[in-house]
């Protein structure tokens, strides 16, 4: 029998969350949030097998999952992603591993074979975790430094001294950042123009300075994806609808605090401002700044969506215990606009 060679590849992305929430200014965070999202899409793109051999299992929220058929591009991709991603965006770092697939006939679906390989690429990339990764943001001892974040400023832009991550934080907080805020939430042109999107924190207050960050995220996913693991299409096909699921809910829940926001009458510049901002969305990941008063109903909100969006879009996957769909957990942090995230 002939036997196939294949190379599934693993990376997953570290340090999230303090990337993101370096600082309270809100350009930043957004900015932050747009380069963490492309890393497992666009960013990723270019190491993709170029004759078209390899294929794509999962790619969102910070995880990828690859598989190659070619050892020289799976070599490429292990040894310059990595340097990609922690040059565009410093202070994220990447775990890789590699697990080589061999199967009979040249057929890499094989269920086994296919299941066991992940259990020992994600066994591979617990590992590579704990091994430090040597930083690459530049700067000198005796330099200015970042009033926000502490870090060598590498530029000054309208008096202000900035490091290099929120630099490249802040060219991915205008117009790309709003064409992604729009998309994420459903929102038209003429629904939501430039300034109608919340840059600041001090936009999303109203009469008074209270804000809430709301983080949820699914239950019992690893679960799921034990039992689903062996079969490669379905957990392709998960992947990809718990990604449509997520973004539905954030899209309902948004559309029932809309209402809430109906008659309140603000005052100045913020009158018609959103009154919420989406830092993350993707796989089962859902994080939002939101004015503190809709931050408890747009939780729930989201959590009921979730559950019923899930069921209707995992419904043909036959997955056992998945009947009803997923549910999710979510927690409030409310806080002063001034005070650090």
């Amino acid at each position: 029998m002939e036997t196939g060679k294949y190379y599934l590849y693993g990376a997953a992305v570290q340090g999230i969350q303090q990337f993101i929430f370096q600082t309270n200014e809100l350009k930043d965070i957004v900015g932050a949030s747009e380069l963490v999202a492309g890393i497992c899409t666009d960013d990723f793109k270019e190491f993709e097998q170029k004759d078209g051999g390899g294929e794509s299992i999962v790619r969102a929220a910070g995880n990828i999952k690859y598989v190659f058929t070619s050892e020289e591009e799976c070599r490429r991709a292990f040894r310059e992603f990595p340097k990609k991603i922690m040059q565009k965006a410093p202070g994220v770092t990447i775990s890789q591993a590699v697990v080589r697939m061999e199967t009979k006939d040249g057929n890499s679906n094989d269920a086994d074979n296919f299941g066991s390989a992940v259990d020992e690429l994600e066994k591979r990339l617990r590992a590579g975790r704990n091994m430090p990764t040597r930083s690459v943001t530049i700067g000198m001892m005796g330099m200015r430094r970042s009033r926000k974040t502490g870090l060598p400023a590498v530029a000054k832009e309208k008096g202000e001294y900035l490091d290099e991550a929120t630099q490249k934080k802040r060219g991915l907080s205008g117009r790309g950042s709003l064409n992604a805020a729009r998309l994420a939430m459903g929102w038209k042109e003429t629904q939501c123009g430039a300034k109608d999107i919340t840059y600041n924190i001090e936009d999303l207050t109203y009469k008074n300075d209270w804000i809430a960050i709301v983080h949820a995220d699914g239950n019992g996913l690893g679960k799921v994806v034990q039992a689903i693991g062996k079969d490669r299409e379905k957990f392709k096909l998960f992947s990809e609808k718990l990604d449509e699921a997520t973004v539905c809910a954030a899209r309902e829940a948004y559309n029932e605090i809309k209402e809430i926001c109906t008659g309140e009458n603000r005052d100045g510049k913020n009158k018609n401002k959103k009154p919420l901002r989406v830092i993350v969305l993707s796989g089962d990941d859902h994080t939002v700044a939101i004015r503190a008063s809709l931050a408890l109903p747009y939780a729930k909100a989201f959590m009921t969506a979730f559950e019923r969006e899930t069921k209707e879009q995992l419904k043909d996957l036959d997955i056992e215990g998945l009947d009803d769909g997923l549910t999710a957990c979510a927690g409030v942090a409310f806080l002063k606009s001034s005070f650090p995230f």
